[in-house]
C-alpha cells in the first residue's frame, strides 16, 4: 500500500473572474494619482503623500471611511498655507485602481484616478489540495 501526497499552490489576483469583488480591496501599498502625487499607505488607515502643486511639503493622509469597495481620505500638511484635500474613491473590480472626486477648499472639485503598483496590490492565495491513493 502506498500513499501519494500532492500539494498544489495556486496564486491569483484579488478578484474573481465574474467581475464581483472576491474580497475587500486593500489600501496598503503605493498609489499614484493622475496628477502625479505618490502616496504610500503602511496601514489601511494612514499614509503619507509627496508634495504636490498645492503644497511644497508632504501630506499626512488619514483614511476616514473604509468599505469593501470604497474609501475616503483626508490629506493634511503641517504647512498652514496648504489646503486639506479630501477624496472619495471607489475601487475598480481588479483592486488595482480607484476613481472618484478630490475636493480642495476654495478651489473646487476634480475627478481623480489613483493607480496602485502591481507588486503591492496582488493578494496571494494558496490553495492546497491533498490527494491520496492506494496502489
Amino acid at each position: 500500500m502506498q500513499r501519494i501526497l500532492q500539494l498544489t499552490t495556486i496564486v491569483f489576483t484579488c478578484c474573481a473572474t465574474s467581475g464581483a469583488f472576491a474580497a475587500a480591496c486593500k489600501v496598503v501599498g503605493t498609489w499614484t494619482d493622475e496628477y502625479g502625487v505618490s502616496a504610500t499607505f503602511k496601514t489601511e488607515k494612514t499614509g503619507t503623500a509627496s508634495a504636490s502643486s498645492f503644497c511644497s511639503k508632504p501630506y499626512k493622509i488619514t483614511v476616514t471611511t473604509r468599505t469593501k469597495t470604497a474609501w475616503d481620505l483626508s490629506a493634511a500638511s503641517k504647512k498652514k498655507s496648504c489646503p486639506t484635500i479630501t477624496a472619495a474613491l471607489t475601487f475598480a473590480k481588479d483592486c488595482l485602481s480607484a476613481s472618484g472626486t478630490d475636493t480642495i477648499p476654495g478651489i473646487g472639485t476634480a475627478p481623480d484616478t489613483w493607480t496602485k503598483t502591481a507588486a503591492a496590490s496582488r493578494h496571494a492565495i494558496e490553495n492546497s489540495t491533498l490527494s491520496s491513493g492506494l496502489k
